[in-house]
């Protein structure tokens, strides 16, 4: 389930702030995670590619850009900002 915030940017102003002055998060700015996505009325899902922003171990949301171009959830756009639960997460990626 992709997680609702008040608002993204607000949100990842907090985090960042907060990833500053403790130590980084599990997921870190450039990692690349696959996360799931499921329609619940039809059971339809897909798996899409996330580039990490930062993320919140606390609360265990990763906030990010849509690295997919959606085929099934056409109201998703590649590039778009989204905010993820780490349980929906079923890959991670770090590119050094």
């Amino acid at each position: 389930m992709i997680v609702a915030l008040r608002s993204y940017e607000s949100r990842l102003k907090e985090v960042d702030e907060a990833q500053k002055a403790n130590a980084m998060g599990k997921y870190r700015k450039g990692d690349h995670v696959k996360f799931e996505v499921v329609n619940e009325h039809s059971g339809e899902s897909e798996w899409m590619w996330l580039l990490v922003e930062t993320s919140d171990d606390t609360k265990q949301i990763v906030f990010g850009k849509l690295d997919s171009s959606p085929i099934v959830f056409t109201d998703m756009a590649l590039g778009q900002e989204l905010a993820v639960s780490f349980d929906n997460i079923r890959d991670h990626r770090r590119f050094e």
